[in-house]
């Protein structure tokens, strides 16, 4: 297969990612990214050789000038090149700042950065990541459903996630599982993931969720390892393994995860 890398960014619906980090208001409007002006991260060399994949989470700080004046990493792609290249280049990024009462104003926004290699991607898909940072959730529905149904594993995961989740369609957590279903047998590893824990909420199948959210988190996923590590904890869809539970916790917390760490804490703390 002819693959070649694929770079989008935008919210991860599938994660329930706020928009930003300041209480909504009436008044008040958040951070609103210029897709364009980003300067493209580079791909590590190294990264790029050793086919390393993953998401940064991260917090800029935007001026009321619409340049980010501060950054944070939130969650850790599971690799430190991929992590400072995505921070780099979303540094170089330019906003509409947030405004109160009509007035700019200095304001934190959450963003994530997708490293993922692929085959091309359908332009739909390109059109949905870019409506998504506008908060066109309606259009971006849209366009994933398009790029979905033309098969693009990465479009079937971002629209079953909205579907699951109700965002820009109608909430209809059954259609959500069968276009995550199809991202699965194309190997998607954030989808393994949202399958296996919708399969925790329903209750209809640990052993498959717990099968599932496994090899999300073998394949570097910091959620997956995090309900991995209850479905351990608890003895759901396998044997209940304390060890093995505090193992992939820690994982999950290194990752940037804030319940695993409080999970962790519990858990060395000898608290049930």
């Amino acid at each position: 297969m002819n693959r070649i890398p694929v770079l989008a960014f935008g919210l991860l619906v599938a994660a329930g990612a706020a928009n930003a980090e300041l209480p909504a208001a009436p008044n008040r409007t958040v951070p609103v990214l210029i897709f364009d002006s980003c300067r493209k991260p580079e791909w590590p060399r190294e990264s790029l050789r050793n086919e390393e994949t993953g998401t940064v989470s991260l917090s800029m700080l935007i001026g009321t000038n619409g340049k980010v004046k501060d950054a944070k990493l939130l969650a850790s792609s599971g690799s430190s090149l991929l992590d400072e290249a995505a921070m780099a280049g979303l540094r170089t990024c330019t906003f509409k700042p947030g405004t109160e009462g009509g007035q700019a104003i200095e304001s934190w926004q959450k963003m994530q950065y997708v490293w993922t290699i692929e085959e091309s991607a359908p332009p739909e898909e390109y059109a949905a990541m870019k409506r998504l940072q506008q908060n066109d959730f309606d259009g971006a529905a849209a366009l994933f459903r398009t790029a979905a149904v033309k098969g693009s594993a990465n479009a079937q995961f971002y629209l079953g996630a909205m579907l699951f989740f109700g965002n820009g369609v109608k909430q209809d957590k059954t259609e959500a599982a069968k276009w995550m279903e199809q991202a699965v047998a194309q190997g998607h590893v954030k989808a393994k993931g949202a399958l296996g824990a919708m399969l925790l909420e329903q209750g209809s199948d640990d052993r498959r969720a717990y099968a599932l959210l496994q090899a999300a988190a073998n394949g570097k996923d910091v959620t997956s390892m995090y309900w991995l590590a209850t479905c351990l904890e608890r003895g759901r869809g396998t044997s209940a393994d304390l060890g093995d539970a505090k193992a992939w916790y820690k994982r999950a917390a290194e990752g940037g995860h804030p319940k695993a760490k409080q999970a962790l804490a519990r858990l060395e703390g000898g608290q049930g």
